[in-house]
């Protein structure tokens, strides 16, 4: 940006002192005080005709770098309000190389808000980040919302605390999540505290105040906001005994919704998430779906969405952008769950993949 802002005013240089402009006039000594523009210079405090051509071009000068300004302002302020949703994790409990495990990163400018941190996904960013997205730097890794406990969602949460602690990260990781976060996040602190130890009292030196986690325990709407976007954790059903939540993201540019796992909501729950730009939603394929022996029907049935049920959801929801996430095949491809989703939905929908940006 600052580059650019230097060229502007390089063209502008050449534009404002061409061939005939008054440094011309001044370098011939036409309109100088006491040169041969004008004899012994102005008299009783008139302005000379070379002051004023030097002030009107000073003036017009000073209103186009002013406009420069001015453009230059308005393109960082768009620049650093938009909204990107890049997929870090796509996958489930399920090992599978090619999807690591349920992670999102939600993106304004160059700040990072994580949901959810399954397996490989500091790697994720990483990789994002080589690819340009400069707010996933792992040392920019700074803000975490978990939606569940459940261990495919949670098992990098060590990788997230440390990792980008270890390449420059100066302050803890903040998390935000369910009842039973600051457990999880405190015994996982804990048992690391010989790695902090010597990590900043021995040869690395590490800065102190980088390598561990605040957890925040969780309520029903907003819990956080920045200058940059607001949060708002909606409860969503993932079956007994989960407290489950999903995160609507709002900025000044962009509406973000990220459902978590979930089954089937109550309508006030689609309320809530009624005409975002973007729904990252997870989705099993309803079709292989009814292959699957009797007690993992009944499970998946209660505590994940199918694909055409989602279709329903999103139609109802009117979002602008469907992403699929946390993919359950069961065998089935991923043409197979857009088009169960296409019986009742007709907007966009995109099967994610790991490193996808929207």
């Amino acid at each position: 940006m600052l580059s650019w802002v230097v060229s502007k005013l390089f063209i502008m240089e050449d534009e404002d002192f061409g061939d005939g402009d008054f440094r011309d006039e001044e370098d011939s000594g036409a309109g100088q005080v006491g040169g041969p523009g004008m004899e012994g210079g102005a008299e009783g405090g008139e302005e000379s005709v070379g002051e004023a051509a030097v002030k009107e071009a000073m003036t017009d000068r000073r209103a186009k770098v002013e406009e420069v300004f001015r453009r230059v302002k308005t393109e960082f302020e768009e620049e650093e309000y938009v909204t990107k949703v890049v997929l870090l994790g796509t996958g489930t409990p399920v090992p599978d190389p090619r999807r690591m495990g349920p992670c999102t990163a939600v993106t304004v400018g160059r700040k990072s808000y994580i949901v959810d941190v399954g397996p490989g996904c500091v790697r994720r960013a990483e990789e994002a980040y080589y690819m340009g997205c400069q707010a996933l730097d792992a040392k920019r890794l700074d803000r975490l919302f978990i939606t569940h406990l459940h261990s495919d969602h949670t098992t990098g949460l060590p990788d997230i605390i440390f990792t980008p602690w270890v390449v420059g990260r100066r302050t803890k990781l903040e998390v935000y999540g369910p009842k039973g976060t600051s457990h999880l996040v405190n015994k996982i602190v804990e048992a690391y505290q010989f790695d902090i130890d010597h990590r900043t009292c021995g040869l690395e030196q590490l800065h102190p105040g980088g390598g561990g986690a605040v957890p925040h325990e969780i309520e029903t709407g907003t819990i956080y906001e920045d200058e940059h976007v607001k949060v708002d954790a909606i409860p969503v059903n993932h079956g007994d005994g989960w407290e489950t939540f999903s995160y609507k993201f709002t900025s000044p540019t962009r509406t973000v919704v990220v459902s978590g796992d979930t089954g089937v909501n109550a309508p006030e729950v689609y309320e809530q998430w009624k005409g975002c730009d973007v729904l990252v939603h997870e989705v099993y394929c309803d079709t292989m779906f009814k292959r699957r022996p009797p007690h993992w029907q009944t499970y998946h049935k209660n505590m994940h969405t199918s694909g055409r049920e989602l279709g329903k959801i999103a139609k109802e929801i009117q979002c602008k952008t469907l992403v699929l996430t946390h993919l359950l095949f069961f065998g089935g491809t991923p043409e197979q769950i857009v088009a169960e989703i296409r019986e009742e939905f007709d907007g966009e929908v995109i099967c994610g993949k790991d490193l996808g940006v929207y």
